[in-house]
């Protein structure tokens, strides 16, 4: 069953202060759904769904092989799918709305294949937030168990960008977002965490745990110009016809 959300629903405020942080975030990007069909992947607070009331919403649980997902939570309240990374099991064009958290790093590799599947599915005017691990994470040094498996998958802003170019997608919106870890997060409410982010905005701005990203489904293939100095440079390197030259009989 599919149920469409209702928005009298009052929102739960008793869950941690970084969840209500992130559910905040994307209702400023979205703060309404109606009419739009919707597809997440990953982690999605569930008081987002039923603020935003999307028409039809589709849970995917996403992994390398199908057997990692057994240990997964299931969301009851939506259809959940279980798929993988290399081919979405829906029809070109299906969703106007797709959001990405990953419910752990996944690496550039996954990235490729699942932004070619989102593509693919996606309607020609719709949009994907993407909610990435930024690999400057302040608090990343202190843990050094998994300091070197972090820095593989996590990303700089300039590498998604260019990932994101690569398979026809337009950049929207971009932020870094959560400058603190989630115990810290958890204790505050909504103001609290607000007033941790300006904080962080202003002392350390390159140190927010995620990369949040609205982009756009860019339907024409950037064209290639080449710039004043190039095409000088270029015909110096073509030989000159020479017209005076007789044929040969």
């Amino acid at each position: 069953m599919n149920p469409k959300a209702n928005s009298s629903i009052i929102p739960n405020n008793t869950q941690p202060g970084s969840v209500i942080y992130l559910t905040d975030k994307f209702l400023h990007l979205w703060p309404d759904l109606r009419g739009l069909s919707l597809l997440t992947l990953g982690t999605i607070p569930q008081d987002f769904i039923l603020q935003s009331s999307p028409h039809n919403h589709i849970q995917g649980n996403l992994a390398e092989n199908l057997n990692e997902l057994s240990n997964l939570e299931n969301f009851p309240s939506v259809k959940t799918c279980c798929f993988t990374y290399n081919r979405f099991p829906f029809a070109k064009c299906s969703f106007d709305r797709i959001i990405f958290y990953p419910f752990f790093p996944i690496g550039i590799y996954n990235i490729h294949k699942t932004l070619r599947s989102c593509w693919e599915i996606l309607k020609d005017d719709g949009k994907i937030l993407l909610l990435l691990p930024n690999k400057l994470k302040w608090w990343g040094i202190f843990n050094l168990s998994n300091f070197f498996e972090y820095q593989k998958k996590s990303f700089y802003i300039y590498q998604l960008k260019k990932i994101l170019k690569d398979h026809m997608f337009q950049l929207v919106y971009y932020e870094k977002i959560i400058y603190f870890p989630s115990k810290i997060m958890n204790s505050f409410s909504l103001y609290g965490n607000k007033l941790l982010e300006f904080l962080g905005h202003f002392f350390i701005p390159f140190g927010g745990e995620y990369h949040l990203i609205e982009i756009r489904k860019n339907l024409y293939a950037p064209i290639t110009i080449f710039s004043a100095s190039k095409k000088r440079i270029l015909n110096q390197k073509l030989p000159k016809p020479n017209w005076n030259r007789k044929r040969k009989l």
